[in-house]
Order: C-alpha cells, then sequence, then structure tokens
C-alpha cells in the first residue's frame, strides 16, 4: 500500500537522522503518489477545486484580449465613444469579480483539501505506531515521533494547501495565455516563452537543491524535541550521576546545528522569488521593444500581450513565493 510505503519510514526514526547521506534527501514521485492517497476523502472538494480553478483562469485569459479589444475600437484621440467605453468596463469589472469570487472558492477548498489530508496523514501515523516492534520505542525518542505527528504533518497540510492554491490555476491560466499570445503575435510567443522557460528553469534548480536543507532541519528538530523529552523525564537521574553539563552541551551543539540549518534553508528558499522577478521585469522591457520592431501591433496588442505576461509570470511568481512552505512539506 502506498500508505505503508511512506509511513515505513518511521521505523527508521532516529537522533542521527540528519546525518542522511544527500541521495535520500529529494521527495520522490512515489513519495507524492503516497501522499495522494491520503486526499481520497477530498474527491468531491478536489473535483469543485478544479471547476473553480478553471472558471477563474478561464476569466482572467479572457479579460486581458477583451480590454485590448476596448482600447483598439474606443474611438481616435479626442473622440472617444464613451458610451462605448463605459459599457465595456462594465463588463471588464464583471469579469474580474467573477474570477475573484471563483479564486475564493478555490482557496476555500484547497484549505478544506489541505486540513481533511492532515488529518488522515495522523490517522495514519497512528494506527502505525500500533503495528510497530516494541523494539521501536525502545531505540527511538518520544520527542522525535511526537514531531512527526505535529511539526511534519502541519508541514504536509501547510505545503498542500498552497500547492493545491496555485496549481490548477497556474495550468488552465498558462495554457490559455500561451493560446491568446500565439494568435497575437506568433513572433513575439516565439521570442517571450525562453524567457518563461528561464524563470521555471531557475526556480526549479534552486528549488530540487534546498529540499535537503529542509530535510536537515526537520531530522534536527525531531532530535532536539526527542533530547528535551527524554531529560525532562529522566531529570533525576541526570541530576543524581552529576550529567548535567554534559547533555546542556549535547543541546547547545544540536541547537547551533538546527540554527545554521534553518537560516540556510530559508536563505535559499527566498532566492527563485527575486530571480523569477528579475527575469519577469526585463521581459516588459523586452515585449515593449519588441511590439515597435516588429511593428503591425496596435496599442491593444501590446496592452494584452502586457496583460498577458503578467498572466503567465504570476502563477511562477506566486510559487516561487511559497518554495519555504512547500519545501517544508
Amino acid at each position: 500500500m502506498a500508505k505503508d510505503s511512506m509511513l515505513s519510514g518511521m521505523g527508521n526514526l532516529s537522533p542521527d537522522a540528519a546525518k542522511m547521506s544527500d541521495a535520500k534527501s529529494r521527495v520522490s514521485m512515489k513519495d507524492l503518489a503516497a501522499l495522494l492517497r491520503f486526499t481520497g476523502t477530498s474527491k468531491f472538494s478536489i473535483v469543485l477545486l478544479i471547476l473553480a480553478a478553471i472558471f477563474s483562469g478561464g476569466l482572467q485569459v479572457v479579460a486581458p484580449a477583451f480590454l485590448g479589444k476596448t482600447i483598439d475600437n474606443m474611438g481616435e484621440a479626442g473622440n472617444v465613444d464613451l458610451k462605448y467605453l463605459g459599457t465595456h468596463a462594465m463588463i471588464l469589472l464583471g469579469m474580474y469579480l467573477i474570477a475573484a469570487l471563483f479564486t475564493w472558492v478555490v482557496s476555500y477548498f484547497a484549505n478544506v483539501v489541505a486540513a481533511k489530508t492532515a488529518l488522515e496523514v495522523r490517522k495514519a501515523l497512528s494506527l502505525k505506531l500500533t503495528k510497530l516492534p516494541v523494539s521501536f520505542y525502545d531505540t527511538h525518542p518520544q520527542g522525535d515521533t511526537a514531531t512527526h505527528f505535529i511539526n511534519d504533518a502541519d508541514a504536509i497540510s501547510e505545503g498542500m494547501m498552497q500547492g493545491l492554491l496555485n496549481f490548477f490555476t497556474v495550468i488552465v491560466t498558462i495554457l490559455g495565455t500561451v493560446g491568446f499570445m500565439v494568435f497575437i503575435s506568433w513572433k513575439m510567443t516565439l521570442i517571450i516563452l525562453p524567457m518563461a522557460v528561464l524563470m521555471i528553469w531557475s526556480a526549479t534548480t534552486i528549488a530540487k537543491k534546498t529540499t535537503k536543507y529542509f530535510k536537515s532541519q526537520q531530522n534536527l528538530v525531531g532530535s532536539i524535541s526527542g533530547d528535551v523529552e527524554e531529560n525532562l523525564y529522566g531529570r533525576r537521574e541526570i541530576k543524581a550521576f552529576g550529567c548535567e553539563e554534559k547533555f546542556l552541551e549535547s543541546f547547545r551543539e544540536k541547537n547551533e546545528q538546527l540554527n545554521k540549518s534553518s537560516v540556510t534553508a530559508q536563505f535559499a528558499s527566498s532566492l527563485p522569488n527575486p530571480v523569477t522577478r528579475f527575469v519577469d521585469s526585463t521581459t516588459y522591457i523586452l515585449i515593449g521593444a519588441l511590439g515597435v520592431w516588429f511593428g503591425g501591433l496596435t496599442a491593444g496588442n501590446i496592452t494584452t500581450f502586457i496583460l498577458y505576461w503578467k498572466n503567465f509570470s504570476k502563477p511562477i511568481n506566486d510559487l516561487t513565493n511559497i518554495t519555504t512552505q512547500i519545501m517544508a512539506a
């Protein structure tokens, strides 16, 4: 069973887990598939989430084209058709309001799915504990095990909520945007799309290298939690044998390791967003320059292209902005 494969790692938990090799630090597709099995009780919510994402993303794709057409047809300078402009402005406002409503629906069901998934993970962990041999409890600190129930499950919930909130809308928006961009000017699209590839490549490359730091951070949290709980329960024995300084020094050492690991993880996970935003800003300049160079593009076309690039790059920027939560999950 996929759930058992995901939970089987509990049998290998230990205070020295932070020393795991980097080869095991990368999340595999098998782990992701196992996690998705926990969403079985949220199928209806996921369907509604996907439908809302399709409507939200679709409206955000259609609106820029509608705006560009409005700009081109509202009349010449000094002879603007205010009635035409007002009517189309109200239609455009309605589109964005409905898109915002569907975005809220996506957010609501993303929270529902994330909460239910975390609950199912905790249930599966509880069931797993009843099947573990007695030797597991003799060799593994209780605090380390408790960390997997609390911190890790919460990290999964947060990561899933943020991921679901953006994933489906991103897919619809990107596919629709590329289609409309090709329709307006395939030449500009062929030149601009590599910039999007550069954004995605830079973000994923940094994110992959960041995973091992979050893995180390979570392992150290579990190790410290186990030590703290054991020291509290065994404080009389520790005091009787005069081992206070020894345990205090051990705690300081691990706490320092956790501090360094956390700082490194947070710093590394913050890099994708400024990198993608730099590429994003450069592309805006490129769109304006290409619009003049190619010629034949109306003011409405250029406006539409800029808005489409914004729609295209925003989901990527949003995803890189939550890299910390996703990597922690």
